[in-house]
Order: C-alpha cells, then structure tokens, then sequence
C-alpha cells in the first residue's frame, strides 16, 4: 500500500473517532439531563434505589467523559503517525467545520506575570530552549500557539497549546462542559492550567488509567479527589479532567506530609 493510501485510510479512521467523539458528547449530555429530571422527580425521597440511580448516573458520565478523551488521544496518535510518514498531520483535514481556536469561548492566556498561582512566570521568549528540545526529539509544535511549557517530573519537555475544543489542549481542558467539574472541585477557572503543570512537574501520581493517562490527588473542600492528566509520548498535554471519586483505585501514600 502506498503512503497516499495509507494517508486516505487514516483520514478515514481519524474522521470516524470525531463521530465517536460527537456520540459521547451527546451521551453524556443525555446522562446528565435525565439524572437531573429523575432527581427532581425524587426530590425528597428515601428509597434507596434513588442514590443508586445517581451514583450510576456519575460513573456512567465519568466513563464516557474517559472515553472522550481517550478518542482524542488516539487522534494525537494517528497525526503524530502521519507526521512521521508523510511529513504532516490530519488535523485541517478532518476538525469540524466552523470551529477554531479563535471561535473558543475561552480567551486565549496572555503569557505575563500574573497568571500563576505559583508565583511570577517567565515570558514566552524564555521557552525558547525548551522548545528547542522539544522539536529536536522530533516534536510538532506551533510556538505562536503554545500556551505553557514545562519539565515533567521525569525530566522530559511537556507543552500545551491553545488546541481545539473537541481534540485537546487549552480549549478542551476548559470547554463549557468541563468548567463546572474543576469549579465544584474548587479551582478557579483562571489557576486550571497552573494546577496541571504543579501536579505533573512536581508530584507522582496515585494511579493511572490504563490508558496513557495519569491520575493525581487534590485536595478540596469536598474532600480528595482525583484529576486525570493525559501526555502524548511526545510531551504534548492532551486533556486533563477530573476523576470520580469511587474511580480511584489507591491512595498516594507520598501524599502524607504535603
């Protein structure tokens, strides 16, 4: 098979995780509609197939939020795959019509000082080295798109651009449907990204998914709660969302004493 018709069929199989990815955007919506109606017509009772019903209802929107974003991740996959073989990916190829990272409704970061929770951060221009390392080992990265860059707690270069609302990055992690998980689990919508790049540069894990992504602990005022982070084998920060609690499968013993 030629590289064209290897192209074509990974066109053809990137443009089918996008319908995936549409379908589990409609599922989860349909999850959380019909646990809203069942709960108002349950206000007040004590049955306890009512709390069954719920807690099924979170598992289940959590799941298919997973599956979402696991979607995605084997789209990063397929164009990093195509970028080796042909020299370019299929993201303009197969991202819906009509939606840019300038359609977004999150306004893009100004790199300045004030944006950190952590203390000041350095301007763009001091990227430049690490994003030289990056494109060194061989990754695509659009510099006048990226938003952080970083060193992972296991030395290598990550990085997050403002990217797509349906695929990954910035405007994924933040899009309308995510925004009210990270404010529930009490972090503000303008410190999402500092506490992403706090947890993978200085802190191990808890658990993983089992599918590239890995699981960290927060503390809120609802108590500990998991927050999922997944990094292509590039370096390049996917998604990141929130972890049901009853998901998690240990506890972080190097949690003790923070």
């Amino acid at each position: 098979m030629s590289v064209t018709e290897v192209i074509a069929q990974l066109r053809r199989a990137h443009a089918l995780l996008t319908e995936a990815r549409n379908a589990t955007s409609q599922a989860d919506k349909a999850i959380t509609d019909g646990a809203a109606t069942f709960a108002t017509a349950t206000t007040g009772s004590s049955q306890p197939e009512v709390e069954k019903i719920a807690h099924l209802a979170a598992t289940a929107s959590s799941q298919v939020q997973d599956a979402r974003g696991d979607f995605a991740q084997v789209q990063a996959i397929i164009d990093a795959y195509c970028q080796h073989i042909a020299g370019h990916d299929l993201t303009d190829v197969t991202k819906p019509q009509g939606l840019s990272p300038a359609t977004v409704e999150n306004p893009p970061i100004e790199h300045d000082k004030t944006n950190s929770s952590d203390g000041p951060r350095a301007a763009p221009e001091s990227y430049a080295d690490l994003i030289a390392e990056l494109q060194r080992n061989g990754a695509k990265i659009s510099s006048d798109k990226v938003v952080r860059v970083g060193r992972h707690r296991d030395g290598r270069v990550i990085w997050l651009e403002e990217g797509d609302i349906d695929r990954s990055g910035r405007a994924h992690i933040l899009r309308p449907a995510r925004r009210k998980d990270f404010e529930a689990a009490g972090i503000p919508l303008d410190k999402v990204i500092d506490t992403i790049f706090h947890l993978v540069e200085n802190h191990e894990p808890i658990d993983t998914d089992g599918r590239g992504g890995a699981i960290y602990e927060i503390d809120t005022a609802g108590g500990p709660k998991g927050l999922k982070v997944a990094i292509g084998d590039n370096g390049y920060i996917v998604t990141s969302h929130q972890v049901h609690k009853n998901r998690l499968r240990k506890r972080s013993k190097s949690s003790e004493g923070r």
